[in-house]
């Protein structure tokens, strides 16, 4: 099984060829490995990263990273840098290529990306109708199979339906009994006391409703035969094939809203692609040596398993990572991308998995009774992957024998989807199936950063873009109870993000945009020392005062970028309080929405990179005196 020593090894070398290709330094390289970590939100959390990196790119500062990691709504702007870097390859410098203004227009005109057309009628009618067409198909072998066991009891025992049908008069009185009794008078009038507490009410309602369903469905099993007009063992036989032949071919990654949702990024973000590029495919050849001149790209999506004991809680879940050289998570082991089925994954699909929030399983936050709902009306834009656990290991059945042979030849696995269905409608994915159950990569991390810590890069710098109206910076400390269980490191911040970003209540605005936190190895040594391993620049969404110039006319970014101004984020917050943390569930941004973020995440990045820049002058200018090795600019030496 490939474990991440086995590959990382690969992403120095090719680092190495970045590095090198970009006339930069090639010295020690894994222990300077600079990272950027791009998090979840949606369009908004895209739209600000959008403008945060193109600061960064104007500043000559983005080329230096060695890693994008993104999550969600990041990796929509995060797989736009790498397919163009990518098609840019053999240019002397890509990064020039990079934020182009028609890129910035269609990014524009592409806020509310899930509408495919400027017509309003056609947005709606595409987008119900597109839902409800899905949703019904993914129904249809349900209700085969239905039919087939109705009739397969018919066939067993002729007076089995004779059977059913008298009992349907008493179950329709018995549900209507219940529904009195129960939902009425399950209270006593006088006492007030409860005769069934409400979870046992709502237990024996659905065990009850379930049971009158079938009663009544094999009722009407009767109706199908006088329609064919055949006798019952033909319809049986009939049914069976059905009900096989769909299973094989309706595929729950086409039959649910995870299309739509790729389709409608692709358009959005990937608009230049032709054709789709897969993921493999982002490196120019199998050598990492052959490279080139860009970061390396982390996708980051939520591997779920819910379906055993030991799997509760925070373990219910686990980190699968896509990228051009391997695939996989550390319970499944990794296999080279380029390998079977994940031969075929584009950048899109990958990108639209690792953004899939809606799920029936979610990572930590799954719920079997959410789940069944979710599943049963096809809310679910998650993706069901090959499970590399399968592929790699030795001692096949024949089965598995006869798929691996398969799947080598054809690059692609075969697969029951009933069985992958049942298993999302219950609830009940696990590491032993053929398949694997993805889902959006905030639903154990939303930030991005935890695979830059993996890879113990001396630099980090995320951009926190998710919705936290209230400041209460719960991904920040998710990533923090994770860094320290999980991969033994500390993040000590050198002033508390509280205190420094959220808003003060006398101005409504926030002191910085961004904290600084040192990366510490646990445990301690036993003199108390820790070793100091990196740096990680945390930065949210915040808006800062506005500042003025001599003759008080506002002007941001002064002596970096005078065109720029942040008027416009102003304005939008004026009539809308909640900027710049409006909800995730809001993905239809009109140009005003779309510019004020835009203009916040420039703003962003052009004041955390004026303040480095500021304090670099200063510790030339006193080159003499001893640095503190707290003092933020030291960690952007690395960068200079």
């Amino acid at each position: 099984m490939k474990k991440f020593e086995d590959f990382f090894e690969e992403e120095i070398e090719a680092i190495t060829s970045k590095r090198t290709k970009l006339g930069q330094n090639t010295d020690n390289i894994q222990e300077n490995l600079i990272g950027i970590a791009l998090s979840g939100g949606g369009v908004r959390s895209a739209t600000i990263n959008l403008g945060f990196l193109q600061a960064m790119n104007k500043m000559g500062l983005f080329k230096q990273a060695d890693y994008i990691s993104s999550v969600s709504g990041g990796g929509y702007i995060g797989s736009y840098i790498h397919s163009k870097l990518r098609d840019n390859i053999a240019s002397s410098d890509p990064y020039n290529e990079l934020f182009l203004q028609e890129d910035i227009d269609h990014f524009r005109n592409h806020g509310k990306y899930l509408t495919p057309s400027k017509n309003r009628l056609f947005n709606y009618s595409s987008l119900i109708g597109g839902y409800f067409v899905t949703a019904l198909l993914h129904l249809i072998w349900y209700v085969v199979f239905a039919l087939f066991v109705g009739y397969l009891m018919k066939w067993f025992d002729s007076n089995a339906l004779l059977y059913i049908g008298s009992t349907a008069l008493g179950a329709l009185l018995l549900t209507v009994f219940y529904y009195y009794f129960f939902h009425f008078l399950y209270i006593f009038p006088k006492t007030g006391k409860k005769i069934w507490s409400p979870k046992k009410l709502i237990i024996a309602e659905g065990l009850f409703t379930l049971i009158v369903i079938i009663i009544y469905l094999f009722h009407a099993a009767d109706l199908l035969p006088n329609f064919l007009g055949m006798p019952t063992g033909q319809t049986v036989l009939i049914l069976g094939v059905v009900t096989i032949v769909l299973g094989l071919f309706a595929n729950p990654n086409i039959l649910s809203s995870h299309m739509f949702y790729n389709f409608r990024l692709k358009d959005a973000y990937l608009w230049f692609e032709k054709p789709s590029k897969k993921v493999y495919k982002l490196s120019p050849g199998r050598s990492p040596k052959k490279w080139g001149g860009a970061p390396y790209p982390l996708i980051n999506t939520t591997l779920n398993l819910m379906g055993k004991d030991n799997y509760k809680g925070l373990k219910s879940c686990d980190y699968f990572l896509f990228s051009p050289f391997y695939t996989g998570s550390k319970l499944t082991g990794y296999i080279a991308s380029d390998q079977s089925e994940y031969k075929n994954m584009t950048l899109s699909a990958a990108m639209t998995i690792s953004g899939a929030a809606l799920n029936s399983n979610m990572g930590y936050k799954s719920n079997r009774f959410l789940a069944f709902f979710m599943t049963l009306l096809n809310i679910r834009l998650g993706y069901w992957a090959l499970n590399p656990l399968i592929m790699i290991k030795k001692n096949k059945n024949w089965l598995e024998k006869l798929a691996y042979f398969y799947a080598q030849k054809f690059n692609y696995w075969p697969t029951f989807w009933p069985y992958c269905n049942l298993a999302e409608l219950f609830g009940l994915p696990t590491l032993k199936r053929w398949r694997i159950n993805l889902s959006d990569g905030g639903h154990i991390e939303n930030i991005g950063v935890y695979e830059l810590l993996r890879r113990r890069c001396k630099l980090i710098i995320a951009v926190d873009a998710g919705a936290d109206p209230n400041y209460e910076f719960a991904d920040l400390k998710n990533l923090l109870i994770r860094a320290r269980n999980e991969l033994g490191l500390e993040i000590k911040f050198r002033s508390e993000p509280e205190d420094e970003i959220r808003p003060k209540a006398s101005s409504g605005f926030s002191e910085k945009h961004y904290c600084a936190a040192d990366i510490y190895e646990l445990p301690e040594h036993e003199d108390g020392a820790k070793k100091h391993i990196g740096t990680f620049v945390y930065i949210k969404s915040s808006m800062t005062p506005p500042k003025y110039n001599g003759n008080q006319k506002y002007k941001l970014m002064e002596n970096i970028e005078k065109n720029a101004v942040m008027f416009d984020s102003f304005k939008y917050k004026t009539y809308h309080p909640a900027f710049p943390h409006e909800p995730t569930g809001d993905q239809f941004f009109d140009k005003a929405q779309w510019d004020a973020y835009y203009y916040l995440g420039r703003e962003m990045g052009f004041s955390v990179l004026r303040d480095i820049d500021n304090m670099l002058k200063e510790t030339k200018a006193l080159a003499g005196r001893k640095k503190r090795d707290y003092e933020i600019f030291d960690l952007f030496n690395v960068l200079k």
